[in-house]
């Protein structure tokens, strides 16, 4: 059997930065997604889809964020053993919410389908 030493701290903060970006980029879109929304001039375009995207959206943020930019599986490519201490709380915080937000996505996703405006 081999031995693999535990995450290092540079690891770690890597995967933290990596996640940081994704995280503003998700702000960003986010921001436009909202503003579009809001605007007369894209009033046409979202005409009663408003709801379904951003349960898309927040759906689509999740699966990304798990498939790419989890920050336990970035830093721990070979299984290794991981401290949770050594991440920022902020950070984690963050994960949590958006591995969350499929839930959030689906149900949006779903009730957009029988509310009306």
């Amino acid at each position: 059997m081999t031995y693999f030493p535990p995450v290092s701290e540079k690891e770690i903060k890597k995967a933290e930065n990596s996640f940081f970006i994704f995280l503003i980029i998700v702000m960003f879109f986010l921001i436009i997604l909202t503003v579009s929304m809001f605007s007369e001039f894209c009033q046409v375009f979202w005409k009663g889809n408003k709801i379904w995207s951003m349960g898309g959206f927040a759906t689509f943020v999740s699966v990304l964020h798990i498939r790419f930019f989890d920050i336990k599986k970035k830093s721990n490519k070979r299984n290794r053993m991981f401290s949770t201490e050594k991440c920022n709380p902020l950070f984690q915080k963050c994960e949590k919410a958006i591995n969350l937000s499929w839930i959030v996505g689906f149900i949006l996703m779903a009730l957009s389908r029988w509310i009306t405006y």
